[in-house]
């Protein structure tokens, strides 16, 4: 087995791809930055940790770890890239995405509108249940009623759900019920259940979490399988690790799970690097700033 010396790290943004290359036994690093394609993000990472591992001497078999930060959730999002996506609700939900908190959307500017919701209303389908606030289940939906909506919207080109019902976060039966019977129909479809994504009391909060977490699903789980074959093919053995919006890291597969943890990924990367630079310049009050390119 080849000794294991260097850790690479990776940061992909909508303009530029950074890389740093760290000695694990001298504390050395060395950066390398590649503009970054958009179009195959995958195509550049694998370029550019080419490119300086073999300016460092270094083989990927001799990587202990790869960890990834990206801003591509974000600006999938912001830029509005991600995949057709669809949301299945409790009667009388249906348009909790526009109502939101109720709240002015910008302080001194009234005319100012909110951004559209991700899944327009005609792909916001609503099916009779009810559960209670203390999670007991008054009314099952009816799986054949729902199946029928899901199979109106994958007519509709839709491919990705959203299960956002009252209360789940409670009790989170129902929707764990509704996801594996239209899985079970709709297997190419992804889906995405509240009280897995976002499991809080608060139902816009909870719903526009798990909207945006299945709308980038999709692109985020083929860019990881890609990322994962590419560097496995150039000799890498390891776990790909991917830092979370909290500043740590997760591996690739719970990354699939729920993509919409690494939306901010790439700022979280960001704050973290401007303390290590602190303590290593004996500076606790320091300002930093993060600016991209998108």
């Amino acid at each position: 087995m080849d000794e294991k010396t260097h850790a690479l790290s990776i940061d992909i943004g909508g303009t530029f791809t950074d890389f740093s290359l760290l000695d694990l036994s001298s504390g050395q690093f060395t950066i390398h930055k590649l503009l970054t394609n958009t179009m195959e993000p995958d195509k550049t990472l694998i370029e550019g940790a080419t490119e300086l591992l073999n300016s460092s001497g270094v083989a990927f078999s001799a990587l202990i770890v790869i960890i990834h930060s990206t801003t591509l959730v974000t600006n999938a999002i912001i830029e509005r890239k991600g995949s057709r996506s669809a949301l299945l609700t409790t009667l009388g939900f249906r348009d909790v995405l526009e109502m939101g908190r109720e709240q002015i959307y910008h302080m001194y500017d009234l005319q100012a509108r909110p951004a559209e919701p991700i899944v327009p209303r005609y792909l916001r389908r609503e099916i009779k249940e009810r559960t209670t606030r203390d999670g007991t289940v008054l009314h099952a939906p009816d799986v054949e009623e729902a199946a029928g909506i899901v199979a109106d919207l994958v007519e509709e080109g839709v491919e990705s759900l959203a299960i956002s019902l009252l209360h789940s976060y409670r009790n989170p039966e129902t929707e764990q019920a509704l996801k594996a019977a239209i899985a079970s129909r709709f297997p190419a479809l992804s889906i995405s259940i509240s009280s897995d994504v976002a499991p809080v009391i608060n139902e816009f909060e909870r719903t526009s979490t798990t909207v945006a977490d299945c709308y980038v699903k999709p692109t985020v789980s083929r860019y990881l399988t890609q990322v994962e074959a590419l560097i496995s093919k150039a000799g890498y053995q390891g776990k790909l690790l991917v830092m979370h919006s909290a500043g740590g890291v997760m591996d690739s597969e719970k990354a699939r799970q729920h993509p919409v943890r690494l939306i901010e990924s790439g700022p979280a990367a960001g704050a973290l690097a401007a303390c290590f630079y602190g303590n290593q310049l004996d500076q606790n009050d320091l300002i930093s700033l993060d600016m991209g390119g998108t």
